[in-house]
């Protein structure tokens, strides 16, 4: 899963020509079933396009954390904007 999810921020972030923003992804290894992915797939996608929209205005970069965590059964997903 963490592979997937840096591979989905940086294609986010080089679709927007945003070099000035800066990722950093803290994930623990973690398995998702396949019916599962594709809509976790779109809600990460849409976290991280509403922070460079909202947080990151054209000409101010700056950080969005990805954090991952096994949680027993659950996996929880942080993403975060400074």
């Amino acid at each position: 899963l963490s592979a997937f999810v840096r591979e989905l921020a940086q294609d986010a972030l080089g679709a927007l020509d945003r070099d000035d923003i800066q990722l950093s992804l803290a994930a623990e290894p973690a398995w998702v079933a396949s019916a599962s992915a594709a809509p976790l797939a779109l809600i990460i996608n849409e976290l991280i396009l509403n922070a460079i929209t909202h947080a990151f205005p054209p000409g101010n970069g700056g950080q969005i954390t990805i954090v991952i965590q096994n949680e027993g059964d659950r996996l929880k997903v942080e993403v975060a904007d400074n």
